[in-house]
């Protein structure tokens, strides 16, 4: 199975044996943050990202991609500037920007499929109540038995 940035992310925190307190200290964020982190799947922000790369060493293309090894060592080279972070050739904040519209783009079509759902919903409230208003509605007959 693929580790997404999230595992990723709680994987740094284990190997360094902190607790989601203490790392959120060292990362400048609340322990709700590295939480979240953790479990969205999310990627963290600008600053967040920076101080993880910086503080603790982490390899960016490990971190994003899960490729490489989870520490960065002298002989690679590794950039990040604000407001965009990038790595090589993959500008970060892009595929952060196309992983949130492929976000909204799910959502988009949920609420469409809900849409049609009403308007089939409404659509038989309407009949049924039209039925009711021209038919006079008996009530069954039990049947000998």
């Amino acid at each position: 199975m693929e580790e997404i940035v999230s595992q990723r992310f709680k994987k740094i925190r284990d190997t360094l044996n902190l607790s989601q307190e203490d790392f959120g200290k060292r990362l400048n964020v609340s322990r709700s943050i590295v939480s979240h982190l953790e479990r969205a799947g999310t990627m963290p922000n600008y600053e967040v990202l920076h101080n993880l790369l910086e503080k603790f060493e982490i390899n960016l293309n490990w971190f994003i991609c899960g490729s490489g090894k989870m520490k960065w060592t002298e002989n690679e080279t590794q950039v990040v500037s604000e407001p965009q972070a990038v790595y090589g050739e993959k500008n970060v904040y892009e595929m952060l920007i196309k992983e949130k519209d492929a976000r909204i783009s799910d959502k988009e079509k949920e609420i469409a499929k809900l849409d049609k759902q009403i308007a089939d919903m409404d659509r038989l409230i309407r009949c049924l109540t039209e039925e009711n208003n021209t038919l006079k509605l008996e009530p069954k007959k039990k049947e000998a038995g």
